[in-house]
């Protein structure tokens, strides 16, 4: 059989090094318990999201895209969507999938009666909404001035922003005075 062996019995020294250690790990403790409770509480994260910093002077959105027939665009903050009335919609005719172009960035839109009809001709049919306008549209009452840069047919703003519609603008585009389709151009500017 096989003698047991017992460890070593700790001799003063290494006795008094685990001493030493042990004061100063108490030390370290007692250091940081010290400093969590008299640092100040973290702020606690907002439950929404900080509003988008609105531009103090004028905001400038420009729009292109390809029509046919009779539509609407709602521009509110960041936001846009179409809502077309007549022919193929917006980007759509003769099999194209043209994108709308806000401020220069591509949007292909994605409309709800897409499944019924590949250009959409569908009345009053609606748009995805593109998110993507920056500096976003001032969220209060503002005037909309409109340039029309390109387009055959006629492109008016049919509703100013206001309280009463939560301030959202509504640019009309009329391409139904002559068959087909065309591109359109405006310089749209939003003065609060």
């Amino acid at each position: 059989m096989d003698p047991v062996i017992f460890p070593a019995r700790p001799t003063t020294s290494h006795l008094a090094v685990r001493a030493k250690w042990a004061a100063m790990l108490c030390i370290v403790a007692m250091g940081l318990l010290a400093s969590v409770a008299t640092s100040q509480p973290a702020t606690a994260p907002s439950a929404t999201p900080a509003p988008a910093s609105q531009p103090a002077g004028p905001v400038t959105v420009t729009v292109r895209a390809y029509i046919d027939g009779h539509d609407h665009l709602l521009l509110k903050a960041a936001t846009a969507r179409w809502r077309h009335f007549e022919y193929a919609a917006p980007g759509l005719m003769g099999g194209r999938n043209d994108p709308t172009l806000i401020n220069g960035a591509k949007w292909f839109p994605t409309w709800e009666d897409s499944d019924m009809d590949k250009e959409v001709r569908v009345q009053k049919s609606m748009s995805d909404t593109y998110g993507g306008i920056d500096p976003p549209i001032p969220a209060g009452p503002c005037t909309v001035t409109l340039q029309k840069v390109i387009g055959r047919g006629t492109i008016t703003v049919v509703q100013q922003p206001a309280a009463d519609n939560d301030f959202t603008a509504i640019v009309d585009f009329d391409d139904n005075s002559a068959g087909g389709a065309a591109w359109y151009e405006a310089k749209l500017t939003f003065t609060p």
